[in-house]
């Protein structure tokens, strides 16, 4: 499945999805406006649609009303892309890179483990643990 960087048309949908269970959990009727989801839709999430949920937990529950939603993001959410860019780590970068090389290589080998630890130069059981580090099923 594609980084959910990769579908952001995506992102309102999982708002709303996530929106609705915390604020049932919550006991809260929080609504975004419009300007709070571009700024969602914004941000490239490295921890794909967990770290969304747990965006969309946290501001519910901090946030008295939908008025404060905004104000409980993250700083780094509200930051614009290019500014992100300049604040991005190495070790971030060189992350993202390595789970979009393992990513190609797998779908080259037809989901085929043995055969991409193979060509990736690691062994089966370090190329199982940085799937499960990625949060990538297969």
């Amino acid at each position: 499945m594609p980084a959910l960087r990769e579908r952001k048309d995506d992102i309102p949908l999982l708002v709303d999805h996530f929106l609705d269970t915390y604020n049932c959990r919550f006991g809260k009727r929080i609504k975004l406006e419009s300007e709070v989801i571009t700024d969602l839709m914004e941000y490239n999430y490295p921890g794909n649609v967990r770290e969304l949920e747990n965006i969309i937990e946290r501001c519910v529950a901090l946030s008295s009303d939908s008025s404060s939603f905004r104000e409980n993001l993250p700083s780094h959410i509200l930051i614009k892309n290019e500014d992100r860019a300049a604040e991005t780590s190495l070790s971030h970068v060189a992350a993202d890179a390595e789970k979009e090389h393992i990513l190609k290589v797998l779908k080259s080998t037809r989901g085929n483990k043995t055969k991409a630890a193979e060509i990736l130069g690691i062994s089966r059981k370090t190329l199982w643990e940085r799937l499960k580090s990625y949060d990538i099923a297969l």
